[in-house]
């Protein structure tokens, strides 16, 4: 599998169901992350302000970050996890 660009984002998880240990995401509100694309990583927010709307990914200056032409693929991380980038 190959992607143009990759959006990582940190949220939280917790059990709805033990026995089945069926997970859900707490994606609500703004969260960090790091879009990658071309080589390069920045910091980003990855902001949701409602379970229906859109996340809006922006920049740490707060402007929304163009996507390149060709395929995503987002992420989501435990809050905890270590995300290291090699060259």
């Amino acid at each position: 599998m190959a992607a143009k660009n990759i959006i990582i984002t940190f949220a939280d998880n917790y059990t709805i169901d033990a026995e089945s240990g069926l997970q859900d995401v707490k994606n609500i509100g703004k969260l960090k992350g790091y879009y990658i694309t071309n080589g390069k990583a920045i910091e980003i927010t990855c902001e949701k302000t409602d379970r229906k709307s859109k996340t809006v990914y922006k920049d740490l200056d707060g402007n929304e970050i163009q996507v390149n032409d060709g395929n995503t693929f987002v992420q989501i991380c435990p809050t905890t996890a270590k995300v290291t980038f090699e060259k």
